[in-house]
């Protein structure tokens, strides 16, 4: 089975979302952390609405914003 896209047209992909949502990039990272860190203190419901917020993220920024293109 071949791919649909080339691999330059993945990677570009990727550079234009990173470049696309570049100064919320920090903010996601930090929650990011911050989803770490409570792993340690074992608040579950706070990192399954981070991960539930990632998921979403993914879904509709990424996919549906730049992967679809």
């Amino acid at each position: 089975m071949s791919m649909p896209f080339t691999v330059d047209q993945f990677l570009h992909v990727f550079a234009t979302y990173n470049n696309g949502v570049w100064p919320t990039q920090v903010l996601l990272i930090l929650l990011a952390l911050l989803a770490v860190y409570f792993t340690m203190k074992n608040p579950h419901r706070f990192i399954a609405l981070v991960l539930a917020f990632f998921w979403i993220w993914i879904g509709a920024v990424y996919h549906l914003m730049y992967f679809t293109t």
